[in-house]
């Protein structure tokens, strides 16, 4: 895995401890389900990720990550 993987991945978790992931889903107008099925999750996973009861791997938490970015690049 590349640097700048594992950089996503360790923002993606910070975002999702601290609210921002949600806060950038939500702003983007994506729901919870369109994220679990862009990413292959259910959404009640996406839904425990960012209420802090569970963690994603690191395959999931990558593809959230990139969707986030995504997001937000299609958002400036």
């Amino acid at each position: 895995m590349r640097p700048s993987e594992l950089a996503l991945i360790a923002q993606t978790r910070a975002d999702l401890a601290s609210g921002r992931a949600r806060d950038a889903r939500e702003a983007a107008g994506v729901r919870q389900s369109e994220v679990a099925a862009a990413i292959g999750v259910t959404r009640p996973a996406v839904s425990q990720w960012e209420s802090g009861k569970s963690a994603p791997d690191t395959a999931h938490a990558l593809a959230y990550g990139k969707l986030l970015r995504d997001l937000a690049r299609l958002a400036a």
